[in-house]
């Protein structure tokens, strides 16, 4: 489990708290602390907390978001869509559990399980150019959205891409003839009609399209903000341009 960071004071101190929320009592407070201390691993004391059922996930980070100062992500807080995600890797969100909660001009909103980790936000600083604002989540509940949103989401783009055979770059971009017939397959119109559904389904007012040397962008304006969303293969960036066209 992944917690923010914290001594054996500090550890202490989210027991007390836990107890005067009324999800602890002293004796279970001093059983965890034995068994952290005989365990000697060096863990955290919520995560033993967690460990041995005396309190849940979500009210310790409750309690922790009150002492650190931190906001702590509820429901609707999370996207409906995946943002950034064709510049940051699947692994390395889940590996550092973190989530990109929503993304503007100036700055960045991420939820982590642990809002210390100053290597994981800069980073995202270092990733986008632009300032990056903390809150935190649950491991369990950040796993489940990552799932949620970078792997399953992705099934049905994923699906119609390994439907088009994949063909040399220069067949894609080259030939205008191959390019149009390329263009007018199932599989492009599918994936276009794709991105306007899923804009559809966000309420966007525009849909804007990129084409870059390494990479197709493709973002949603939604209520002013514009959100980078899951985007088709660079290799299919000629097709799809010239569907839309």
């Amino acid at each position: 489990m992944s917690l923010p960071t914290s001594n054996a004071t500090q550890g202490k101190r989210i027991g007390e708290r836990l107890i005067a929320r009324g999800k602890l009592d002293q004796l279970q407070l001093a059983r965890a602390l034995t068994a952290q201390r005989e365990s000697g691993t060096g863990e955290r004391i919520g995560g033993v907390l967690v460990k041995l059922g005396l309190v849940g996930e979500r009210d310790l980070y409750e309690a922790l978001s009150e002492q650190l100062g931190v906001a702590l992500v509820s429901g609707e807080d999370y996207p409906q869509i995946p943002i950034l995600e064709e510049r940051v890797a699947i692994r390395f969100l889940k590996q550092a559990r973190v989530l990109p909660l929503h993304e503007d001009e100036h700055s960045v909103i991420l939820a982590m399980a642990d809002p210390q980790d100053d290597y994981t936000r800069n980073a995202f600083h270092l990733l986008t150019g632009r300032d990056v604002r903390v809150a935190m989540a649950p491991p369990a509940e950040l796993d489940a959205m990552l799932e949620k949103l970078y792997t399953a989401g992705k099934g049905a783009m994923g699906q119609i891409v390994s439907n088009i055979e994949a063909a040399p770059e220069e067949e894609l971009t080259g030939d205008v003839q191959h390019l149009k017939d390329l263009a007018s397959e199932a599989p492009v119109i599918r994936l276009v009609n794709l991105l306007i559904s899923r804009a559809l389904e966000q309420r966007a007012s525009d849909i804007h399209i990129e084409p870059f040397e390494s990479r197709l962008v493709v973002r949603y304006r939604v209520d002013g903000v514009m959100h980078e969303v899951e985007s088709p293969p660079n290799r299919l960036s000629a097709a799809v341009i010239s569907r839309i066209k």
